[in-house]
């Protein structure tokens, strides 16, 4: 049974800082004396920050119900209070994003990278842009810029991963893999991309026990059972991979793939 792999489109990230980045500078002394208008001021600085902190707050909100227009005007208002805020073009970046509009994603992510060049997000949502828009080595450039500040950022590894995988270089696509999970051995993407890997580079049995620490982490999840079962029936186990996929066609009988494997195995649906 030939494997055919399938390299996951990575999900949105959104920023998360517990404490707006605020552009480096001492306070200066008239800026403590109440009454100033120095104080005044950065009183008023303060407390549009805050409000921005609320704003962002409730554009991840909205983001995580599928709210997107309303996650963007959320992280718009964020930043009309204060265009400095790198965490609210960050995920202004990934809204436009999921909404196609990735020019626009490209340019908040470099103004969130202008800000914050170690902030890993707006670094692999521009990565994820650049890769959709065909610029393919101006996408791996991006991660690589993040990855030479942040060598533990999981996310970035896998979206490099996944491009070389889609260019065909499978071997350096299994070592961004390798990587994103020794950074994040919880990241079940990171072990279902590096499952899909093995079974395109014939390691069956690497690919069925990555495939199973995917399912470790996600019970059920069907992308990984079948991964699972393919890398099952080239070792030769088919009792196995029977078992896995009828697991997922018991739970989504309309699974194109499982029932097409399942039926290869002489196991009907």
């Amino acid at each position: 049974m030939s494997a055919v792999p399938s390299f996951p489109v990575p999900p949105v990230y959104f920023a998360v800082l517990a404490v707006m980045l605020i552009t480096a500078g001492s306070v200066s002394l008239a800026a403590r004396v109440p009454g100033s208008e120095a104080w005044t001021v950065s009183r008023r600085r303060r407390r549009s920050r805050e409000i921005g902190r609320r704003e962002v707050d409730s554009g991840i909100d909205c983001a995580q119900r599928g709210e997107w227009r309303e996650a963007l005007a959320a992280f718009d208002e964020a930043l009309e209070l204060d265009e400095n805020n790198a965490a609210a073009w960050a995920d202004k970046a990934a809204i436009l994003e999921v909404l196609g509009e990735w020019d626009g994603a490209v340019r908040c992510a470099a103004r969130a990278i202008e800000l914050a060049p170690s902030l890993a997000s707006p670094h692999v949502t521009r990565a994820q842009c650049l890769g959709r828009m065909g610029r393919t080595s101006e996408a791996l450039e991006a991660l690589e810029d993040i990855l030479a500040r942040r060598p533990d950022a999981p996310t970035a590894w896998l979206n490099r991963g996944v491009l070389l995988a889609r260019s065909g270089e499978l071997g350096e696509a299994l070592e961004c893999f390798e990587r994103a999970v020794v950074c994040d051995p919880s990241y079940a993407l990171g072990w279902m991309n590096r499952g899909s890997a093995l079974l395109a580079l014939s390691r069956f049995p690497e690919a069925a026990d990555s495939f199973a620490r995917v399912l470790a982490l996600r019970p059920g999840a069907a992308e990984a059972l079948v991964g699972r079962a393919t890398a099952l029936a080239a070792m030769g186990d088919a009792a196995g991979a029977r078992r896995c996929l009828t697991t997922v066609l018991s739970r989504a009988p309309d699974h194109a793939k499982a029932g097409e494997l399942l039926e290869g195995l002489g196991g009907g649906r």
